[in-house]
């Protein structure tokens, strides 16, 4: 809610690069205020210039997203209005993305993945009503709920946790507007040097479960990582609880 006097507002300027640190266009750039929780965000125009709205004297943390990159999350002070930011904000390779896309009917399909915590925690569970953080736990967000077909819906994870990551897809109206199964669903997992990418029509059988549970990233000690293709219709087991209406 940014009801507040326009003359508390303080724009927050300046650019979004690559590694290589060109300038980065069509860039989202989010801004939240430490204090109050107020949120903005813009986008970058086609020199990688982006401004979004703070609070003067506040302390607001800036980052920035593209598809499955993000920075690093720089806190400033905003005591000079408007506030230009004099460290770019660098875009960065994840240590994997998930990318879910489909067609047009069922409308809306969901990404959800359960990231590992340390004992004696529960598993985070990253979907459209609890989108997770790049900045803080579980160091894994969901970009988007896409609810008007398509996608693309883009998790990425930066911070690797010790544990098992299930990655499932729900039809979320059910079967009212098709299967799952028909859906011309797609999901392309990067990680590493590694790509693969897993359509919903080879899973075997028939969907009557409304999930698909696609496939597991086991982290090891020192980092190190697997994949197991699941490719099952199925519930997820730890799902237990009435997920949240969207309507």
């Amino acid at each position: 809610n940014w009801d507040v006097p326009l003359e508390s507002v303080c724009l927050i300027q300046g650019t979004v690069v690559d590694v290589n640190e060109n300038l980065v266009a069509d860039a989202r750039v989010i801004s939240q205020g430490v204090q109050s929780g107020l949120m903005d965000q813009a986008y970058t125009d086609a020199s990688g210039n982006y401004s979004v709205r703070g609070i003067a004297d506040e302390t607001f943390v800036v980052r920035a997203i593209k598809g499955s990159y993000a920075s690093e999350a720089i806190e400033v002070v905003l005591n000079d209005c408007p506030f230009t930011v004099s460290t770019a904000l660098e875009l960065l390779e994840p240590a994997f993305s998930i990318t879910l896309t489909w067609g047009e009917a069922p409308g809306d399909l969901d990404s959800h993945l359960w990231v590992p915590q340390p004992a004696p925690a529960e598993p985070f569970h990253v979907y459209y009503s609890n989108m997770g953080s790049l900045t803080d736990d579980p160091f894994t967000m969901l970009d988007t709920d896409d609810t008007s077909s398509y996608g693309p819906e883009i998790i990425s994870a930066f911070n690797l946790y010790e544990g098992t990551y299930e990655y499932y897809v729900h039809n979320y109206d059910g079967n009212d507007e098709g299967p799952l199964k028909q859906s011309g669903a797609v999901v392309n997992l990067l990680i590493g040097n590694q790509s693969r990418t897993y359509a919903v029509a080879n899973v075997p059988g028939e969907d009557t479960v409304e999930w698909w549970h696609v496939f597991d990233i086991v982290v090891g000690g020192g980092q190190g990582t697997s994949i197991v293709d699941v490719m099952v219709f199925e519930v997820p087991v730890v799902e237990k609880m009435q997920l949240p209406s969207k309507r």
